[in-house]
C-alpha cells in the first residue's frame, strides 16, 4: 500500500499551523513542505494507527467507510479531512462535494490489488451494525 498526504496552504494561513494539524493526525509521518504545499508519502501502515485509533473513539467507522468506498477508483481511493478539526486532534471526513474555504487534507491510499484494498478496509474500517464492530 502507498499512502499519501497533500494540503494546499492558502495564502491566508500559516504553514506552520497546517503541518501542526498534519502532524495531529500522522504523528509518525515525516512531512514536506515545498511553496504552497505540505505532502508526504510512505508504504508504512503504522502512520494511519493514531488516525484509526481515533476514527473508532468519535465512532465514525461507517462515515469513513463510505467514503473510502464511494471514492474507490481502480487501485486507490481518496479520503478528505478537515484542517480546522485536525488542529484540534479531532477527525472530520469532508463529503466529496463539500470544499471548505481553506481546503482539506487528502489522503490517498494505493493498493496493490483487490485483495490488498478489502485487507485494509476490514483493518481501518471493519463492518459494523448498529454502530458496533461484527466480526466476520
Amino acid at each position: 500500500m502507498n499512502i499519501e498526504i497533500r494540503c494546499i496552504v492558502s495564502p491566508t494561513e500559516d504553514q506552520n499551523l497546517v503541518h501542526k494539524a498534519i502532524s495531529n493526525l500522522f504523528p509518525m509521518l515525516p512531512i514536506t513542505s515545498a511553496n504552497d504545499e505540505i505532502f508526504a508519502r510512505t508504504d508504512d501502515q503504522l502512520v494511519l494507527d493514531w488516525l484509526r485509533a481515533r476514527i473508532f473513539e468519535q465512532r465514525i467507522i461507517d462515515v469513513v467507510r463510505t467514503r473510502l468506498l464511494a471514492n474507490l477508483s481502480g487501485l486507490s481511493t481518496i479520503l478528505q479531512l478537515d484542517k480546522q478539526f485536525a488542529l484540534t486532534n479531532k477527525v472530520r471526513v469532508i463529503d466529496d462535494d463539500e470544499e471548505p474555504p481553506l481546503g482539506a487534507i487528502r489522503l490517498r491510499l494505493s493498493f496493490t490489488d483487490e485483495f490488498e484494498f478489502h485487507q485494509f478496509l476490514h483493518w481501518f474500517t471493519p463492518p459494523t451494525v448498529d454502530g458496533r464492530v461484527v466480526s466476520q
